[in-house]
């Protein structure tokens, strides 16, 4: 089984596999980018445990992330000296994806959200991120790697310059989505009265 090896960025920062007790600050940097995003509504939708039990709980787990960890020392001036413990790591990015399966060309990797935090950026550390996430598609033999962008989001630009394709442009492809309010009204329309109705 594949297991990615953590990478020193610069002096203050580590790319690393999120751990459990990460969950807290990932879902509130989930929030953050849907508020930069302009995402209507109070997003996520879920509680910390939920992602623990989705993460962490489950075999095999329903997502993967990696997390961009900022190393502060801080000099404990009473004792006079530098502490570095885990307690002074602050995350700062993140990349959070799961495994999906083509019938036309077998294991993908689906990148759901990719960020860093807007006082960290321009310091290469969203390319080292990237680059990371494709690491990890490669030695999990995935035949690809997609992703959803926002129109007129600049994160755009960085992916093209990678050589993303448009599917929607180039394919004619459309991602549809079925939610959930949706998905118990067709259930409830086929059965009546204890006894599934097959549509035809």
């Amino acid at each position: 089984m594949y297991k990615f090896e953590d990478i020193t960025v610069g002096e203050n920062y580590v790319i690393r596999e999120a751990r459990r007790k990460d969950c807290v600050q990932i879902r509130e940097m989930i929030k953050d980018l849907a508020r930069v995003l302009g995402v209507p509504g109070n997003y996520p939708e879920y509680d910390v445990k939920t992602l623990e039990i989705n993460g962490f709980d489950t075999n095999p787990p329903a997502f993967k992330c990696l997390v961009v960890e900022y190393k502060n020392r801080k000099t404990n001036l009473n004792n006079g000296f530098d502490s570095q413990n885990e307690n002074d790591c602050t995350l700062v990015g993140y990349a959070f994806f799961f495994y999906t399966f083509s019938s036309l060309s077998g294991k993908e990797m689906f990148l759901e959200d990719f960020y860093i935090m807007e006082e960290h950026q321009g310091k290469g550390l969203g390319t080292k991120l990237f680059d990371s996430v494709v690491e990890v598609a490669l030695n999990t033999n995935c035949s690809n790697m997609a992703f959803l962008v926002y129109d007129g989001n600049p994160v755009n630009n960085f992916y093209k310059r990678r050589g993303a394709i448009n599917q929607t442009k180039e394919d004619k492809l459309h991602y549809c989505l079925i939610e959930y309010e949706q998905l118990i009204k067709l259930q409830q329309k086929r059965v009546i009265n204890g006894k599934t109705i097959v549509e035809k």
